[in-house]
């Protein structure tokens, strides 16, 4: 396997702008409030930040659920689930080689995994669904539709790109 390259100090502006963006981006497109996400908590880890998690090969980032027992909630109101979702550093740094920039990817990236928790929240999916790729071409096509309007140098042709790919 190459050196493994991975996020660095100076990347992490570029990260948090695209968090924002993306959220943001969500937020308008679903009608979310911001107590949606205080209900469907998500937070980001870079590769160096999830020692001992097992990547898949070739995806940027992968999201996983953490649910708290029925037990250990105090009432209803408590999140039962926080999102944590999986950067994978040396996948998005190398792909940002060919593509206009690290921040468009980014924002596709974070977006794409926040259609991902937006579906879940809503229960328009499930976490055990058998039909992955099915569920990665819709996720895809609203992840576009999101960032349709979205004015970003650059976005467009990432989009395109991953066009090409969920075909």
């Amino acid at each position: 396997m190459a050196t493994e390259r991975y996020f660095l100090p100076e990347h992490m502006p570029v990260l948090d702008r695209s968090v924002a963006i993306a959220e943001e981006a969500i937020s308008d497109f679903f009608s979310f409030s911001s107590s949606h996400w205080k209900r469907h908590p998500f937070e980001v880890k870079t590769l160096k930040e999830s020692r001992g998690v097992a990547f898949p090969d070739r995806a940027l980032a992968h999201l996983l659920r953490y649910d708290n027992s029925l037990g250990d909630k105090k009432s209803g109101q408590d999140s039962h689930q926080l999102y944590r979702i999986c950067l994978h550093d040396h996948n998005i740094l190398s792909r940002a080689d060919d593509e206009p920039g690290l921040l468009p990817l980014m924002v596709y990236v974070m977006t794409h995994e926040l259609v991902h928790i937006a579906r879940f929240s809503r229960h328009d999916c499930s976490l055990l669904a058998d039909r992955k790729e099915e569920e990665e071409r819709v996720v895809h096509r609203l992840t576009r539709n999101v960032l349709d309007s979205l004015p970003l140098p650059g976005l467009c042709s990432v989009v395109e790109n991953f066009d090409a790919q969920a075909t």
